[in-house]
């Protein structure tokens, strides 16, 4: 207990600022299978919202940075709280340049980034920009600049997806969970790839063996995403959380690794993209002085396999999604165990189910008693679907969002418990 007992003491202030120092640039320590802040293949950004009905009300912007002289196309990908893909897009991003996307502009009213070899001026560091043939429209894609605004339909489309509602494009389907608000909510993943497409990372063809698929394995994009909530006056910032990619590591290329998109490509490992490693994660709340009541803790869970869209009113067979273990721990570390069970895999359950989808902010409040303290989070489950090669596993990202006095606020990564072989104390 003493690694516990030192996240317990000390200045909650001073911990805050000291957590904040470290998340706003790349670190030069690069490591597969590590989650390090560095320049990455692939980022996500775990979980978004933008509250289309009230002006006031949440928002996110992201915005993406390109590490390396030469330009590169990033593809983002939206992806329902319930992991089902709605929709891409491609951003031309310059050497040394960054793009910033507004998801309020997207929602409403359908506005993306103007990108393209043509839009910027290359700068005196990075090389010049040169336009990408598979980047001109046709039939099929708007090619470069994209539309200044989003068809109807489609917008239509992300509007009812994202908020769980009967879309048309998936034949009066449901994709996502029915929060019944007008607040559109989901994930992004975002790649580096060779070519402008309109293919998600769960299509054939997508991957290919390093990196010879439409995405690529290089290393250089890094970025940030920022929460905006008007009415309660606070903003809160977050690095996007990296995920490498190695053509020659063999945590990322070996057949049956447990890699990012390992669910997507068969667990063969053509994605090259590092595992988000341990689900078992240290979250240190906060409720005292200057920061405002109930830490957020921000957890993004992996699909494990191709999700589709469902029958509107009903509940896919891979939801709620349970966890192995909950312990909650207050200032003085006295224990609540939510599972009293044996070290992981326990067999039954918590009787709680508060991360049930694989993006969602759920207040800390609902996995403890505590108005201060540390929740041991063990989101490591087996899951129906997945491949062979990974079945009993189930990868996660959890963050913590911090606010003080109303004004501003900080979301940053939960610990990882990283050495879970033979099961993490107190599971």
């Amino acid at each position: 207990m003493n690694t516990l007992r030192k996240a317990l003491s000390g200045s909650a202030l001073g911990a805050i600022l000291a957590l904040a120092g470290t998340a706003g640039s790349p670190s030069a320590q690069a490591a597969i299978g590590t989650l390090d802040q560095v320049p990455a293949a692939t980022l996500l950004l775990p979980y978004f919202e933008v509250d289309r009905s009230d002006p006031n009300g949440p928002q996110t912007r992201f915005t993406v940075v390109n590490s390396s002289p030469v330009p590169t196309i990033a593809h983002a990908t939206l992806w329902t709280d319930m992991g089902v893909p709605t929709f891409a897009f491609d951003l031309y991003v310059g050497g040394r340049d960054s793009i910033e996307v507004d998801l309020r502009l997207l929602f409403t009213p359908g506005v993306l980034p103007q990108t393209s070899a043509a839009a910027f001026t290359a700068g005196p560091d990075s090389n010049a920009h040169t336009p990408n043939s598979t980047c001109v429209a046709t039939a099929t894609y708007p090619g470069f600049p994209v539309p200044d605004a989003v068809p109807g339909p489609m917008l239509t489309h992300l509007r009812l997806a994202h908020t769980g509602k009967a879309s048309p494009v998936f034949g009066n389907m449901c994709s996502a969970a029915n929060h019944a608000d007008n607040v559109e909510r989901g994930y992004i993943t975002i790649d580096t790839v060779h070519a402008c497409t309109s293919k998600f990372p769960s299509d054939s063809g997508y991957f290919n063996t390093g990196g010879t698929g439409i995405a690529t394995d290089a290393n250089v994009l890094f970025g940030t995403y920022t929460v905006i909530d008007r009415g309660n006056n606070v903003s809160t910032a977050s690095p996007l959380v990296a995920i490498e990619a190695s053509s020659t590591d063999p945590q990322t290329t070996t057949a049956g690794a447990y890699t990012f998109y390992a669910g997507y490509v068969n667990a063969t490992a053509i994605d090259n993209r590092e595992s988000l490693g341990s689900s078992v994660w240290h979250a240190r709340t906060l409720n005292v002085g200057f920061f405002d009541p109930d830490s957020d803790l921000v957890v993004w869970r992996d699909p494990g396999f191709v999700h589709s869209p469902f029958v509107c009113g009903t509940t896919p067979s891979d939801f709620p999604r349970q966890e192995t273990g909950i312990i909650a721990f207050d200032e003085q570390e006295h224990p609540t165990i939510y599972n009293p069970g044996p070290i992981y895999p326990n067999l039954t359950p918590p009787p709680i189910y508060p991360v049930p989808l694989l993006a969602q902010r759920v207040p800390a409040s609902s996995m403890s008693p505590y108005n201060s303290g540390v929740i041991l989070l063990n989101l490591n489950v087996g899951l129906a679907g997945m491949p062979g090669a990974i079945q009993g596993q189930s990868k996660s990202y959890v963050g913590v969002r911090q606010r003080l006095n109303g004004v501003f606020g900080a979301e940053l990564p939960a610990v990882q418990d990283l050495d879970c072989s033979g099961g993490c104390y107190p599971f």
